[in-house]
């Protein structure tokens, strides 16, 4: 019998504003909608700090290296989609600033009131608790 050939890869990502943003152990890319309707895609190579400092390899402080190249790459990021998406260009029409008025507690909050979505909130706060998220 013939054994199955597996491809172990590495690739992450988080929602932007507007777009995407994946990265893979080469490079990011990310694919945001611009207002016009138009998606702009651009493809970014990185080096990661434990690359060039070998010590930032090891267990427990690669954990809290890739903690913090995790943090920064998704906030620059983050802050680029609102660029592009035009948000801050309704910031500058209008003449205030945009801010989220729905956050996870509020869905749950919402959530809570129906019934039928009571297994939907388990999820939720179960997912919210292993992964550390406190209000």
């Amino acid at each position: 019998m013939q054994e199955k050939k597996t491809h172990k890869t590495s690739v992450g990502g988080q929602a932007l504003i507007e777009g995407i943003m994946m990265q893979g152990p080469k490079g990011m890319a990310t694919a945001v909608r611009k207002p016009d309707g138009d998606i702009l895609t651009e493809y970014h190579e990185f080096h990661r700090l434990r690359e060039k400092y070998k010590f930032l390899g090891w267990p427990l402080v690669r954990g809290a290296v890739n903690f913090f190249e995790s943090m920064v790459i998704g906030y620059k990021t983050l802050m680029y989609s609102a660029e592009v998406s035009g948000m801050e260009e309704v910031e500058e029409e209008f003449g205030f600033p945009v801010y989220s008025v729905v956050d996870v507690y509020d869905i749950i909050e919402y959530l809570d009131e129906k019934p039928e979505h009571a297994e939907n909130v388990a999820r939720i706060r179960a997912y919210l608790a292993k992964n550390g998220v406190q209000k």
